[in-house]
């Protein structure tokens, strides 16, 4: 950790601009603000978090409502900015998200990713393997939320936007 003084508050809609220049930096295409975007405007994002740094975002995150099973959400994009990465902000987001979804009780949360980063917050691909998805595989991931709930099906399916990614 540095000395690298940043805090984690909602996503406002002021920070657009600052968000997509993110995104595109830490991806190096413009497919991750696309689907930001497409995510807003089909009413699929639910929760979105900044990281911030004297009024610049360092960090952003989104959770949008997936298709199915009901009461889930996906976790995509996440984004650090490159120069500010190793300071905690992609886990801090993370962890703030996944805390906010379960108390507006949210059931779980799916994830492609690298589990090795993303398994320290819940998620294993043993709990999404019995959930069909095109994204099924080693890199597909479920978080519960409540340890008490079940969800209903046998099919994970993203938001209609991440379909227009290829």
């Amino acid at each position: 950790m540095s000395d690298l003084d940043w805090e984690i508050r909602p996503y406002e809609e002021s920070d657009e601009n600052s968000v997509t220049d993110l995104l595109i930096t830490s991806f190096d295409t413009d497919a991750e603000a696309n689907l930001v975007k497409w995510l807003r405007s089909g009413g699929d994002a639910v929760i979105e978090l900044v990281a911030e740094s004297e009024e610049t975002i360092l960090g952003y995150i989104m959770l949008s409502a997936m298709k199915h099973p009901e009461g889930t959400l996906g976790l995509a994009p996440i984004a650090t900015d490159p120069k500010f990465e190793r300071n905690g902000i992609a886990s801090t987001l993370i962890e703030s998200a996944l805390a906010l979804a379960a108390a507006n009780d949210w059931k779980a949360v799916f994830v492609l990713g690298d589990l090795k980063f993303y398994d320290r917050f819940g998620f294993s691909a043993e709990a999404a393997e019995h959930f069909r998805s095109p994204y099924s595989g080693e890199h597909f991931g479920l978080a519960w939320l409540d340890d008490d709930v079940t969800l209903d099906g046998d099919r994970a399916d993203y938001a209609d936007a991440f379909a227009k990614l290829g």
